[in-house]
């Protein structure tokens, strides 16, 4: 049984694929917690894309992110953390009203029991035109300097002399 058959609202995946996929091997970017709940919420890009794109996507959209809500977290452990998590994600029944997940990566692992887990939906993007460039992201040449090294023209204002 694929893991989102676990969740609370499994029909939101399979709108998007004609026949179920694992979805095990996931890309994930980003984790949130917060105390009511107490909650885990999770972001990351599934893999494969889906088959039966949203028509609300943007032209072009390649990537998929889902967005996880763990709730009723009993136990939790992060280690590692790194900007390409590319692993593993498994959901399993322990008890009634009691799940164990686990995603597992070669940098990064997070692991935890919890009550529930819930879709908060599935959204579509384009990801970077480079090949396995991350999205929105830009060689370090582009990246905004912090003003400790920017160069003197950067910091330059109209009253300091400076062209415009």
């Amino acid at each position: 049984m694929p893991w989102y058959d676990l969740t609370a609202n499994p029909k939101v995946v399979h709108g998007y694929y004609s026949t179920a996929p694992a979805l095990d091997r996931m890309d994930v970017h980003g984790v949130r917690l917060h105390r009511d709940g107490p909650v885990l919420h999770l972001t990351a890009d599934l893999i494969p894309f889906p088959d039966m794109p949203s028509k609300r996507w943007p032209s072009g959209a390649n990537t998929a992110r889902i967005d996880l809500a763990l709730w009723g977290i009993r136990s939790l452990t992060i280690e590692g953390w790194a900007t390409d998590m590319v692993g593993q994600f498994t959901l399993e029944p322990v008890a009634e009203r009691r799940l164990r997940f686990a995603f597992v990566s070669d940098t990064a692992s997070i692991r935890g029991e919890c009550m529930a887990v819930r879709i908060d939906g599935i959204t579509g993007y384009v990801k970077g035109a480079e090949p396995d460039a991350a999205p929105n992201s830009r060689p370090p040449s582009q990246l905004p300097l912090s003003p400790e090294v920017q160069s003197s023209d950067s910091q330059r204002t109209p009253s300091s002399g400076g062209c415009g």
